[in-house]
């Protein structure tokens, strides 16, 4: 696969596989379970921050391939993929740098932004995910087999660790 950054490192694809057992950040602020995930990685001016600055989003908030399911679930005006543009994304779920430091609280990782384009690589971090469940909801459409507990934190603030 050819990537606009090189191929991540071994600790920048243990955060990517663990950052994917959340779920989607975007459903996640909605409080919409979404186990299924797409890496989307962040830009500045138009490039690619790195492996290490991206985010898990479902394939309907990343390119905009809502799932019949979603569309029962999302009402129209939530059904907006960031390849839709960031300013409408952002105005529904917070920047990509918001969710971006959300699922680094999440994963327990530093929340260190960089002041250049210049990204560090291969610095090794301990990514903890034995606190992660991921269940499928494709029962989730009737509430049949709903156990009341969902794929990814109830709310953006669990999802988080944030208190308003």
């Amino acid at each position: 696969m050819n990537h606009s950054t090189r191929a991540p490192t071994k600790y920048e694809a243990e955060r990517i596989e663990a950052m994917k057992r959340l779920g989607c950040v975007a459903c996640a602020v909605l409080s919409i379970p979404y186990a299924h995930v797409e890496c989307h990685h962040l830009l500045d001016g138009g490039v690619r921050m790195g492996h290490w600055f991206s985010i898990p989003l479902c394939a309907g908030h990343h390119r905009g391939a809502f799932t019949a399911l979603q569309r029962d679930l999302l009402d129209e005006n939530q059904q907006v993929a960031i390849s839709d543009g960031r300013k409408r994304f952002s105005a529904i779920y917070g920047t990509e740098r918001q969710l971006w430091e959300r699922v680094q609280i999440r994963l327990k990782l530093p929340k260190v932004w960089p002041v250049s384009k210049i990204v560090p690589r291969g610095r090794h971090v301990e990514v903890d995910t034995s606190d992660v469940e991921v269940r499928d909801i494709s029962s989730a459409r009737s509430g049949a087999g709903s156990t009341g507990h969902r794929d990814v934190a109830p709310s953006a603030e669990a999802a988080t660790g944030d208190t308003p």
